[in-house]
């Protein structure tokens, strides 16, 4: 049990860290919006070429299959995607078994928020894989009211579940190797125990107690080749008497 609550606390420590990812890139995107957006405001760009400065700046942070996009908060388009396929035409991300759209889900969780932040899960193709799987993935966004944008991005999460059953198996292999000792060990002092006593333990006692109270006819059944066990030591005993 100790072994399983170790494995959770393991797989909700690598999601939590996951998350404060996200929320740390939130922090940087909406650090670089403002700042282009004060180049707006200053006059030293005109708003096309501060958006498209921007969208170069947050897009360039892709990393491997974890990338940057960026949807309009009012309508269900996306600004910055790394799937060029799905820019320029109305994308609500499909919907969750509830219902709702990944937008609907964003737009309700960002009314929500005291900290303009919103975390959902959602399974999704990875932009650099042929296959057409849905991979679970972890996604945050916030709003940017001045140009009406909801920047975001994503971390996938199938390699926590990856890692969790890969030490779950390592932990249920050392598991059963250690009941198997400890089967091993049971059974070598078994068998000691009985060759010391000649027999089972309640064979044994019944001897002993018909011997006491002077039934010397009970028979006592020791091995040919047994001669320092307790029952060959009760067999003598009996002879004797």
């Amino acid at each position: 049990i100790m072994g399983f609550f170790g494995l959770h606390s393991m797989r909700q420590s690598m999601y939590e860290e996951r998350r404060a990812q996200i929320n740390q890139s939130l922090d940087f995107t909406e650090s670089l919006l403002k700042y282009f957006y004060a180049q707006e405001a200053s006059g030293k760009l005109t708003r096309e070429e501060a958006q498209a400065r921007a969208k170069e700046a947050i897009g360039a942070q892709k990393q491997g299959n974890n990338y940057y996009f960026i949807r309009t908060l009012k309508d269900d388009y996306f600004v910055l995607h790394p799937i060029a396929s799905r820019l320029g035409k109305p994308d609500d991300g499909g919907k969750f078994p509830d219902g709702r759209t990944v937008v609907q889900t964003y737009r309700e969780a960002l009314a929500k928020s005291a900290t303009n932040k919103a975390f959902i899960e959602l399974s999704t193709l990875k932009p650099s894989a042929s296959d057409k799987t849905l991979y679970p993935k972890l996604n945050g966004a916030l709003k940017f009211e001045p140009w009406g944008w909801m920047p975001g991005l994503g971390f996938f999460i199938d390699d926590i579940d990856q890692r969790f059953w890969q030490q779950a198996g390592i932990f249920l292999a050392v598991a059963f190797g250690l009941l198997a000792l400890l089967a091993t060990l049971i059974f070598r002092m078994r068998a000691d125990i009985l060759k010391q006593l000649g027999g089972e333990p309640a064979d044994a006692a019944v001897c002993m107690k018909r011997i006491a109270n002077g039934d010397l006819g009970v028979h006592i059944e020791v091995a040919p080749d047994d001669n320092d066990s307790l029952m060959a030591s009760l067999k003598v005993m009996q002879l004797k008497l």
